[in-house]
């Protein structure tokens, strides 16, 4: 069965990756598959076109290099299935039974807004924080000091496409900070947005040293700044 499901890829200037993240996401039997390339310095390679075009990519190329929020909004605005799930190009996504996106979307039901599960680093399974608030059904009420304590989600999150139809959700990219996905998580929260964690593997995260989960523990006042405020 297809599952109702637009994966949104981003990449600019890391096109080694994709042969690899682009093949997982096919091997998901999604809906659909969008890759938005962000402006990137060279253009795709053939062999990565003869990839897009075996798999019915749909392929979107920005002008100019505007940022990752930027990119997501513009992935998220093509989108056209029942859910959304991000993935950054150098990650991918299980194929395994009981792996990958089709957990996420088998344990969903009419009072979700986003789904989460398990990623893996270095081959060590990490769980989101807020799995530790799930109940027996892995529904997460999560409170303004579980995200002040720094309880994210994970980037690669299952989203329900209708909660777009609200013009304050969306990637903020106006302060250059690299941390959209928390500040796009803090916006679905405080909007009234459920959780629901599923103890599944979903994707492999690449390990930059100079990725954003390695500054987190660095921010936290600034963090709390965005918590607080207002949309």
């Amino acid at each position: 069965m297809t599952l109702p499901v637009s994966i949104v890829v981003c990449t600019y200037n890391d096109h080694h990756f994709l042969p690899k993240c682009l093949e997982s996401c096919a091997g998901q039997n999604c809906q659909e598959i969008i890759l938005v390339d962000d402006g990137s310095s060279h253009e795709l390679s053939p062999d990565l076109w003869q990839t897009v075009r075996a798999h019915r990519i749909e392929y979107v190329r920005l002008g100019e290099n505007r940022g990752l929020a930027a990119a997501r909004n513009a992935g998220f605005g093509l989108a056209r299935s029942e859910w959304v799930i991000p993935l950054d190009a150098d990650d991918w996504f299980y194929g395994e039974p009981g792996c990958g996106v089709r957990p996420l979307v088998e344990a969903t039901d009419s009072r979700d807004d986003c789904v989460v599960g398990n990623l893996t680093e270095c081959g060590s399974v990490c769980k989101p924080p807020m799995a530790a608030k799930a109940d027996s059904h892995g529904r997460c009420a999560l409170t303004r000091e579980d995200w002040l304590s720094g309880n994210m989600g994970f980037s690669t999150t299952l989203i329900r496409r209708s909660i777009f139809s609200d013009e304050h959700i969306h990637y903020d990219g106006s302060r250059k900070e690299q941390y959209e996905d928390w500040k796009f998580f803090i916006r679905l929260w405080k909007r009234g947005k459920f959780w629901r964690y599923v103890p599944a593997k979903v994707y492999c995260h690449t390990v930059r040293p100079d990725g954003m989960l390695r500054r987190m523990d660095l921010r936290r006042e600034e963090f709390r700044k965005i918590a607080t405020e207002e949309l």
